[in-house]
Parts: C-alpha cells; sequence; structure tokens
C-alpha cells in the first residue's frame, strides 16, 4: 500500500501516515494529495504525525524531499510528529529541514505513536 493517510481521532485534529515498511515518493504525492482535502474539510488546526516504525530505510532520490510539493504541509499545519523512526532516518530528515527551513520548522521526533498523541494533547 505505501502509505495510508486517516484520522487520527474522532476531533479530527491531528492526522497519521503511517508508512509500510516499502513506500515510494510517489506515495508521498498521493498522501499529501489527501491531506490537503482532509484539511481542507475543517476550519482549524490540524497537526500530523508521520508514523514510520516500519520503515527501515528512506526512497531515492532523496531530494524529492526538497521538492514544493510538499512544501504546503508547513503552511497548513501546527506540528508534524515523526514517530518510530531510526537514526539514519532522523539524520537525513534533519539535514533535508535544514535546506526546507518552513518545514523543517515544524517537524519533531518521538519514539512511539502514544508520545506523539500525549505530545499534541497537551495545549
Amino acid at each position: 500500500m505505501g502509505i495510508t493517510v486517516l484520522w487520527d481521532n474522532p476531533t479530527c485534529t491531528i492526522i497519521r501516515w503511517q508508512f509500510d515498511t516499502a513506500w515510494t515518493w510517489d506515495d508521498v504525492v498521493k498522501s499529501e494529495q489527501l491531506t490537503r482535502l482532509m484539511l481542507g474539510s475543517v476550519d482549524h488546526t490540524v497537526d500530523i504525525i508521520w508514523d514510520l516504525q516500519r520503515t527501515i530505510a528512506l526512497p531515492t532520490p532523496l531530494s524529492f524531499a526538497l521538492d514544493e510539493r510538499i512544501e504546503c504541509l508547513a503552511g497548513t499545519n501546527s506540528v508534524i510528529l515523526l514517530t518510530g523512526s531510526n537514526r539514519y532516518i532522523r539524520t537525513v530528515i534533519r539535514a533535508l529541514a535544514a535546506m526546507n527551513r518552513s518545514l523543517g520548522y515544524k517537524l519533531g521526533f518521538v519514539d512511539t505513536l502514544e508520545e506523539a498523541r500525549e505530545m499534541l494533547a497537551v495545549p
């Protein structure tokens, strides 16, 4: 499947991207498009969780992560928390975020999905 995008709670304040072991940048584009539709259906701030617990490595080319197509995520939500990412993924994402500041300022890293939910529940 690649990436499953769903509301993480009944109040529609968190969107979760559930990454499978294998996914592509095309999956990211499709997920971003669905996320835009979901964000447009509510009139409040929505945070995003990227659940990377099953992901071992990022697809190539990594330069895709700098593409402006995912730039919209920086302006339409409050926080993007990445859960369960390994050291390699965290390092690469931090480096890419440094080149994409509007998105990079929104990123945070936590170990578990439960930790992400707890963090987002704090006002």
